[in-house]
């Protein structure tokens, strides 16, 4: 596979996560439910949890496709890739806080 096509295709990855995140996020905001402080906090933090994933992840499919010595050295790739997992994580937490809270 050429390396444009794989970072048009991360970018299109990237940009479809992004708008089914937002669209879960519009339909939960406008269901009849009253305004819970903690819930919001929770979702601001998925929110910019997934922003920074899907960035990182686009990142990284971009270093990897132009493939120079400059822009993919390897403590470069391992700060891209501690972002994406720390993201993971924070993510994977709000995810669970949020469905915990919806639980009740």
């Amino acid at each position: 596979m050429s390396p444009l096509l794989s970072v048009v295709f991360a970018l299109g990855g990237a940009s479809y996560a992004w708008r089914a995140y937002s669209s879960l996020y519009e339909r939960e905001r406008a269901a009849s439910q009253p305004f819970d402080r903690v819930t919001q906090k929770w979702w601001r933090i998925l929110s910019r949890a997934v922003a920074v994933g899907l960035l990182s992840f686009v990142l990284v499919v971009v270093a990897a496709a132009v493939q120079s010595a400059v822009l993919y050295s390897r403590w470069l790739a391992l700060l891209l890739l501690g972002l994406l997992a720390a993201s993971l994580v924070v993510a994977l937490v709000g995810a669970g806080a949020l469905w915990q809270r919806a639980a009740r």
